[in-house]
């Protein structure tokens, strides 16, 4: 019987044994706790010249659960009427938020797919002690991974980036991954999901004071020379609200590129994919609404405010020959086009003052009659804000 008793007691200190390598060698047999969630996004796009363009790429945590970067690799396919029949040759810039092991240092493009890949790093883990070193990504403005430089040999097409991630193994695969706890080590957990990456999405629009008949938008000046590059005019920022009161803004999309034709991409989270209201702002225009709430639910959402005055909220639009613009001259940005935007301008005619400067409302480098011209033709008719 004693002998019995041992034999039992080794072969269950074996089995303990064999359960503690497995779940060492499988670790997704243990029981993890709940998965970091993300948001992965384009920002900060810019042309350095006609030829160059260069873009962040953002992680950030979202939800509860603390997020400690195990690896990530994407594929960003781009439009080709952006990439224009030119041979790309993509770098990497300086200037990761990463922990050093993990900023991204392998980059390539291939050209028939117009897809950038960006490969992993080896994930930051001791093998001896199985301890973790990932970044922890930040929940607030987000953990910059890298910025990428774009060198054409034909100038960039006048259409926008319009990009999409890659989910398939080919042309490259996008993955993202975590270190999560498990039993003993931390687990390298994949917790890639598509709808935590942006959506670039369309918008055509002109504004009234760049506005240039039948050419389109004109580039914003500086006091030496235009202040964008490529076929931007001006920036502009983008904002979501929420189709029912109080029609609560969800999403907000800065410096965005405005291109000469009219046409802007902007990228928003793929988890937005119900109805909005598209809120158009304008350094020195008047803020305009979509007529009604557009759908995103598809996979690239598309909205011209300028074919009708009805595509703006109220009609609340300056028609300039065929098309239809936002109204210029709201320099104070407070809603309405009065005495105020009148003063702000007269002050810095009287200066003299040049650059890029909001008071220079027709975006020709300095501030005098011709702007004055844009708050007297639209205050004496009330121009001002209409929304929901």
């Amino acid at each position: 019987m004693i002998i019995m008793k041992k034999i039992n007691k080794d072969r269950n200190r074996v089995f303990t044994i064999l359960i503690m390598l497995l779940l060492t060698v499988f670790p997704f047999v243990g029981t993890h706790a709940q998965s970091p969630t993300y948001f992965c996004d384009i920002r900060n796009e810019s042309f350095l010249t006609p030829k160059i363009f260069e873009f962040d790429l953002y992680l950030t945590q979202t939800g509860s659960t603390p997020l400690e970067l195990a690896g990530l690799n994407t594929g960003i396919k781009l439009n080709a009427g952006f990439v224009n029949g030119g041979t790309i040759v993509p770098s990497l810039i300086s200037g990761s938020d990463l922990n050093a092991s993990q900023v991204p240092a392998n980059i390539a493009y291939d050209a028939p797919s117009n897809c950038i890949k960006l490969a992993p790093r080896k994930p930051p883990r001791d093998y001896v002690t199985g301890l973790t070193s990932g970044t922890v990504i930040s929940n607030t403005a987000g953990t910059k991974v890298c910025r990428i430089r774009l060198t054409n040999s034909a100038d960039f097409g006048t259409e926008p980036v319009n990009y999409t991630w890659s989910m398939n193994l080919m042309p490259y695969h996008t993955v993202v991954s975590a270190f999560v706890p498990g039993s003993g080590p931390y687990v390298n957990t994949i917790i890639t999901n598509a709808a935590s990456h942006s959506e670039s999405d369309n918008l055509t629009l002109f504004l009234e004071g760049l506005y240039l008949d039948g050419t389109g938008n004109r580039v914003a000046q500086e006091a030496t020379g235009p202040h964008f590059f490529g076929p931007v005019a001006d920036q502009i920022t983008v904002k979501l609200a929420q189709a029912t009161a109080p029609h609560t803004v969800l999403y907000t999309a800065t410096n965005v590129n405005l291109y000469k034709n009219g046409k802007c991409s902007f990228s928003i989270p793929g988890s937005l994919s119900g109805s909005y209201y598209i809120i158009v702002n304008h350094r020195n225009s008047l803020e305009t609404w979509s007529a009604a709430p557009v759908d995103f639910s598809g996979s690239a959402a598309s909205y011209n405010f300028s074919t009708s005055s009805a595509q703006a909220y109220g009609n609340n639009m300056k028609a300039l020959g065929s098309i239809f613009a936002i109204f210029a001259g709201d320099v104070t940005q407070d809603g309405s086009l009065g005495v105020l935007d009148m003063t702000a301008v007269d002050n810095k005619s009287k200066l003299f003052a040049t650059g890029y400067l909001p008071e220079d409302i027709n975006g020709d480098g300095s501030v005098g009659a011709l702007d004055m011209l844009f708050v007297d033709n639209n205050s004496k008719n009330f121009v001002a804000i209409k929304k929901p």
